[in-house]
Parts: structure tokens; C-alpha cells; sequence
């Protein structure tokens, strides 16, 4: 079963082209491409320290790539480059 820390999750998204956004429940990372918002995005609820394969999954569809290529995506083996080539089919710019 994989865990992932949501700091980690939420810092390296940020790194990779995704802006933070929070509310008073969740915290929201949209992701940008040439400077502009794109459909792309997926939220960490506030208190979550930690999340598993469910969760993961679910983040994983949310950004439209695979569970493996999430954790790739969030563990800095894929850059912020490679992403956007891979879901450039899904951005509405």
C-alpha cells in the first residue's frame, strides 16, 4: 500500500506548475500552463497528514494520469514539462 505525506503532495504540485488555493475545508491546487488556469484540479482536505491508495487513486484521476505516474508526478520524477505534455489534450486554453 502506498502513503503519501500531503506536504509533500501539496509542495511538489506547486513546484510542477499547480497553484494553491485554500477554502475553509480543502486546500485546492489548480493547475496552470503558460500563465493561464486550466479545468486541472484536485484538493488535500485541511488535517489530512497522510493519504493511501484510495485517495491517491482519486488524485490520480482528478489530474487525468495514471496512480503511477501520480506518485512519479509527486515524488519529483516528473517535471512540471513532462506533466503538461501528458495532459495537454485535457487543458481548455
Amino acid at each position: 500500500m502506498t502513503v503519501l505525506k500531503t506536504r509533500i503532495i501539496g509542495s511538489n504540485l506547486e513546484k510542477k506548475g499547480f497553484v494553491k488555493a485554500e477554502d475553509s475545508d480543502h486546500i485546492w491546487y489548480t493547475f496552470y500552463a503558460n500563465g493561464n488556469d486550466t479545468c486541472i484540479m484536485t484538493k488535500i482536505s485541511h488535517g489530512e497528514r497522510e493519504i493511501g491508495d484510495p485517495l491517491i487513486a482519486k488524485m490520480a484521476r482528478q489530474l487525468h494520469i495514471s496512480k503511477a505516474d501520480f506518485v512519479d508526478l509527486v515524488s519529483c520524477k516528473i517535471d512540471g514539462e513532462q506533466y503538461l505534455s501528458m495532459v495537454d489534450e485535457y487543458i481548455d486554453s
